[in-house]
């Protein structure tokens, strides 16, 4: 009886030390003050029913609100309610323009501030749908194969990502809308939380739906701040709510709005009057052990101060748990008694995971599974922004009977500096392990004898070394690897060098040799790098290098490459000097017809510039009989016929002598890398003389009957003297079928190559739209006159191609639109679509517009030109897309380098036509505006 009450008074006394030590550890951390002038700012999401939203009255309204008004009354603290966006305000937290907020427990979140411990509440999920269609969807793993409405960039909308399913959701913004959706078509389903899909269910009266929970981990919310202090009294303060159950008429209210709560719950009483019986107990049983305990402080004092000074030489702390009570008793050194904790209050301390094992071992020495149990567990430092501490926990039976125990002692010991350096030494060796062994360099590691001990396997697959182990173990010296370097060099403290390795030339007494498998010669990259200590002793080596061989190689192949091109562009120009001489003195030109825009060039000669000729435009120099023959032609080629299409026609043009002038066009199709006709190639020879002379001959072969058989052999042989070297140069497929010489085989193919000059817009635009794919574009924003660059541009797209009846409006919303953007790439685009425009309106009004919007920069071009039909428009920003019709033909490859650009540069394009009435083009891409400070530093870039 004596050791029971002398225990009782020990335990008591330790307690009173640990309330008043815990009293003054209040008094050390001083809570923020907020006033009337400075209130707590509390922001939450206005969309979160029925958790936060605003109601129809424009007030914050729903459970969270409820619950922060009662807390924050309740600690007389002055406070102000925002609702916001909800990605605003957790960002909002972080930057400290608000204080506190309620948030899901998550990791992610962990990064706006810190969570308390107590829930507030939790959230489960369940699945809305159909009366008539109900889910088959019971648990997580059943979503897959299935698709479902929800929330964007929520938990749920996270977990299906996670889950590798992002193919089932359909991502929404507004999840009430969503829910009256499916109502409305009687089909679909929403994935959403419980209380919140109730709660529209229930406001909207949408009865033919029906709620299914889904098996799924639950969420917490919990209170999300940056002040720990204010974070610690808010989850005290709600242990004391949850006790008296002040809670409960809130949550009824938001979440069971169905059930009435009457008054005090019949429980309270039986509480009371059981709590009433006990007091009479405490009291009487004080009464009786009030003398006993008076004869015996002095001897528990004297103990006390036995075990503080036990406690502090060991840093030590020490607790009980009384398993009838389920209290928890803390004893500190300086107290003379100790202070008592319920389990949710005493798990504050504790990281959560770790209280959960001081629980189940506490039940398992409970049962008498074991006796005692040692654990190492995470303890919550009280002081702000202190990381855990580390302890080992002792927990022992400290008074038991023969069925259960009834008290247990827990002892911790502070070893967070122990556990700190071994996680350190631990990450230290990971970090060397980690870069030694996945270095992409050779990395080897000699010891302060200049020994080998490790090289990574990048270094043997260098060197083709099988075995590691057996090259480490053959002593391999510093010396040895030096020794292979035909670069000669002092060896320091720090060694920087390209060397070459001859692998060849290796002695025998290199003990390298008869590890190394590869041959030749190595170009080395190499970098040494000696470790002392502060005596200046030599403590290891640390050799990296980079196998540089290819690089070496590439460059000298690149060189011979190099030369080769710079000969062949030397005779390829005498070449092109040759063929425009013959062009010159044969009176030769070259044309090409494009059935993708249907228009019809031509060169005096491969140096100068094309002319373009529209097919209406051809028709206006032919002559009206003529019309027939060139239809045709232009119909074959249009529709992209194979073969070789050769026709004399007759114009309305004069020559110097006033004769009616023919040409000779000669046409072959060229193959593109797709096996399709891209466009014709052909030859325009001026042979009005050959005509007259043929009908002079004709003449002459009507007057004398008698000498027509030889006028026609003539006529015949004149005739194929003209045409074969034309014919010889019409296209390089036909010179391999007819009779040619070799030197004319060459100047031909010359010709062809350098005739593609014409096609160099061509070209250069699929050489960026090539670089464009391959993301070698860079984009620099610089600050730069918008306004100005976007009317250059748009005079210089339209400057060849405007008609004399089309009107051209440029508009700026501002003159002086400073904005830091890449302007080249801007000019590019303004200009592509600006000759677009002018392209294909022959009459009405083009209007250009710049207008800048919220970071956003924003082109439209409008035009009243031919348009296009809507089958056309999901095709228009499509690579080399045909038409057959003229009027809807468009720069196809103008307006993919545009998309392409606009896109890269962050934004988009759109296009809207309607055929015969014009077409409107607009351009977003974001920006950002010049401030005066960034313009007036900018000031050159921006002139220039």
């Amino acid at each position: 009886m004596r050791s029971k009450i002398y225990w009782i008074f020990t335990l008591t006394i330790l307690l009173v030390s640990n309330i008043a030590l815990a009293n003054n550890n209040d008094s050390i951390h001083k809570l923020r003050i907020y006033t009337n002038d400075k209130p707590l700012v509390y922001e939450d999401a206005y969309n979160q029913w029925p958790y936060s939203f605003i109601n129809d009255e424009g007030e914050p309204d729903g459970f969270n609100i409820d619950v922060v008004k009662l807390v924050l009354g309740k600690l007389n603290i002055p406070y102000e309610i925002r609702l916001t966006h909800p990605n605003i305000t957790l960002e909002d937290l972080k930057k400290g323009n608000s204080d506190l907020t309620l948030a899901i427990y998550s990791n992610y979140n962990k990064q706006y501030g810190t969570f308390g411990q107590a829930v507030v509440s939790l959230m489960t999920h369940s699945i809305a749908s159909p009366l008539s269609n109900p889910t088959r969807i019971k648990k997580f793993e059943d979503i897959k194969g299935n698709r479902i409405i929800v929330n964007t960039n929520s938990v749920c909308h996270q977990n299906l990502i996670n889950a590798d399913i992002e193919e089932c959701a359909i991502p929404h913004d507004d999840m009430p809308e969503a829910v009256m959706q499916i109502s409305t078509a009687d089909s679909g389903q929403v994935l959403w939380n419980t209380m919140s899909l109730k709660y529209i269910i229930n406001k909207y009266h949408l009865s033919n739906l029906h709620i299914t929970p889904i098996q799924m981990d639950n969420d917490e919310f919990r209170f999300l701040a940056n002040d720990t202090i204010l974070l610690g009294k808010l989850d005290s303060l709600l242990q004391n709510i949850k006790a008296n159950e002040e809670l409960y008429p809130i949550r009824n209210k938001w979440f069971y709005p169905e059930s009435h709560n009457s008054g005090i719950p019949h429980y309270i009483w039986y509480i009371a009057v059981t709590m009433i019986i006990i007091a009479i107990i405490l009291i009487l049983s004080l009464l009786l052990h009030r003398i006993r305990l008076k004869t015996m402080s002095e001897n528990i004092k004297r103990r006390n101060k036995r075990l503080a000074l036990f406690m502090r030489s060991g840093h030590i702390r020490m607790w009980t748990y009384n398993t009838e009570q389920q209290l928890f008793y803390t004893y500190e050194a300086e107290s003379d008694k100790p202070k008592d904790f319920t389990p949710d209050s005493f798990s504050k301390y504790f990281v959560s995971d770790d209280f959960k094992k001081i629980l189940d071992s506490i039940k398992d020495i409970e049962n008498g599974k074991y006796s005692n149990k040692t654990l190492m567990v995470r303890c919550h430092s009280l002081e702000e922004n202190a990381n855990d501490n580390i302890f080992t926990l002792n927990i022992s039976a400290l008074k038991s009977d023969s069925k259960k125990t009834s008290l247990l002692l827990g002892t911790l010991r502070n070893i967070t500096n122990e556990h700190v350096s071994l996680l350190t030494a631990k990450d230290l060796q990971q970090r060397y392990r980690y870069v030694f062994d996945t270095s992409m360099a050779d990395m080897m590691y000699f010891d302060c004898n200049g020994m080998l001990t490790d090289i990574n396997e990048k270094a043997c697959e260098t060197f083709g070394i099988a075995n590691r182990k057996d090259l480490i173990n053959d002593g391999i010296h510093l010396d040895d690897i030096i020794g292979m370097c035909e670069t000669e060099f002092e060896p320091s403290d720090k060694v920087w060098i390209t060397t070459v390795f001859n692998l060849d030339r290796m002695t025998d007494s290199n003990k390298m040799k008869k590890h190394v498998a590869r041959r030749g010669t190595v170009y080395y990259e190499l970098r040494m790098l000696t470790i002392r200590d502060d005596d200046g002793k030599q403590i290891c080596v640390l050799l990296s290098a980079i196998d540089i061989s290819e690089t070496t190689n590439a460059i000298k192949t690149e060189k011979r490459k190099t030369n080769i091109i710079e000969t062949t562009t030397r005779r390829i120009s005498d070449y092109v000097n040759s063929i425009n001489n013959a062009m010159s003195i044969s009176n030769i030109k070259i044309a090409n017809y494009y059935p993708d825009s249907r228009m019809l060039t031509i060169k005096q000669n491969l140096n100068k510039k094309r002319v373009e000729l529209s097919q209406v435009r051809c028709l206006e120099f032919v002559d009206p009989s003529e019309y027939g023959k060139v239809g045709k032609l232009l119909k074959l080629m249009d529709k992209r016929k194979a073969g070789i299409f050769t026709v004399s026609i007759k114009t309305k043009l004069k020559d110097n002598d006033g004769r009616d002038c023919y040409l000779q066009l000669n046409f072959v199709p060229i193959i593109d890398n797709d096996n399709r006709i891209s466009h014709y190639f052909g030859l325009c020879r001026d042979i009005s003389e050959l005509t007259e002379t043929e009908a002079r001959l004709k003449e002459e072969m009507e007057k004398a009957q008698e000498t027509e058989l030889l006028k026609t052999s003539f006529m015949s042989n004149m005739s194929h003297d003209i045409r074969t070297p034309l014919n010889s140069i019409v296209g390089f497929s036909e010179l391999f079928n007819t009779e040619h010489s070799q030197e004319d085989e060459t100047i031909f193919i010359e010709e062809i190559k350098k005739n593609t000059n014409i096609l160099l817009k061509l070209i250069n635009d699929i050489l960026f739209l090539s670089r464009l794919d391959a993301n070698m574009i860079e984009f620099k924003k610089e600050p730069c006159d918008v306004c100005t660059i976007f009317k250059a541009h748009c005079s210089m797209g339209w400057s060849s191609e405007l008609n004399n009846n089309v009107t051209a409006n440029i508009e700026c919303t501002d003159n002086d639109m400073l904005l830091r953007i890449d302007g080249s790439q801007l000019g590019r685009i303004a200009e592509i679509l600006a000759r677009n425009a002018a392209l294909y309106c022959k009459q009405g009004s083009i209007t250009a517009k710049c207008e800048y919007i919220i970071d956003r920069l924003a082109i439209k071009f409008e035009d009243t030109g031919v348009g296009m039909p809507e089958e056309a428009l999901q095709h228009v920003f499509d690579r080399y897309e045909q038409t057959d019709n003229v009027e809807q033909c468009g720069t196809k490859l103008g307006l993919a380098i545009c998309k392409e650009l606009a896109e890269q540069m962050g934004g988009h394009i759109t296009l809207s036509s309607t055929l015969g009435k014009g077409t409107t083009i607009r351009v977003i891409i974001p920006c950002e505006k010049v401030t005066i400070k960034d313009a007036a530093d900018n000031s050159d870039i921006i002139a220039g």
